[in-house]
């Protein structure tokens, strides 16, 4: 979708009057991908560039800025409160790009927005276990098949669905974080309070943290195998 995105700012003040108008909020992948822009930088130089100027020329408009990967990011948001959210994905709480080039390159660690400092996974980790309703869960959870990701030009986006909830969860426990601020992240209580949309419907639902091991498993037939065994396993075991 990206390759479908917008180049000329000018050309959507038109319609960011009328979400503005309207009550829609304008949720973005906020990077600004200037040829002459350090790809560590986009994040940064887009609030700079467009989104500090936008929300004062829309005062009106709610802005969401998906995939916080940065410190300025971060603190954007917060000095933006409650005109500005962000979400935060949990693979940039605890990677760095140390961690994806530093031992050589691993096309499973590369996503948009890049994997950054030490710096800014300690702002990011700051912010979701503060409790502070302007930050969220954004997975941005990115499947794509095998032979892209390891591409000679290998597209962003890193699955992790199965283990995305484990991931925060592990977090707050290394933050020692309270456990009612985790919920509050993942029940996007920012996101309504943002977006307008009331939490009571989804006030009976719940996830339970258990503390044990768990195995990834292995991608192929023989996995698919493991799983059908398991599963007739499952269903003959005694009660």
């Amino acid at each position: 979708n990206s390759a479908a995105g917008v180049t000329d700012y000018r050309k959507i003040m038109p319609v960011l009057e009328r979400m503005e108008k309207i009550g829609m909020p304008f949720l973005m992948h906020g990077e600004d991908v200037d040829p002459d822009i350090d790809i560590f930088d986009r994040e940064a130089m887009f609030i700079e560039r467009y989104l500090f100027k936008w929300t004062r020329q829309f005062p009106g408009l709610r802005f969401i800025l998906e995939h916080l990967s940065s410190k300025e990011g971060v603190d954007f948001v917060r000095s933006a409160v409650p005109q500005v959210g962000g979400t935060i994905t949990p693979y940039h709480m605890i990677l760095t790009r140390t961690d994806w080039l530093g031992w050589g390159l691993k096309p499973y660690m590369y996503c948009m927005p890049v994997i950054k400092t030490a710096k800014d996974r300690a702002a990011l980790r700051q912010a979701a276990t503060s409790g502070e309703a302007c930050y969220f869960l954004g997975t941005d959870s990115a499947p794509h098949p095998v032979k892209k990701k390891l591409s000679t030009n290998g597209i962003p986006g890193i699955y992790n669905t199965p283990v995305c909830m484990a991931v925060y969860a592990k977090v707050f426990e290394e933050e020692d974080a309270a456990r009612h601020k985790l919920d509050r992240l993942i029940k996007a209580e920012g996101r309504w309070a943002v977006e307008g949309i009331s939490a009571r419907r989804r006030r009976n639902q719940s996830i339970a943290a258990c503390p044990r091991g768990w195995p990834c498993p292995c991608r192929g037939p023989r996995s698919r195998r493991r799983r059908r065994t398991a599963r007739r396993a499952a269903r003959h075991a005694t009660p």
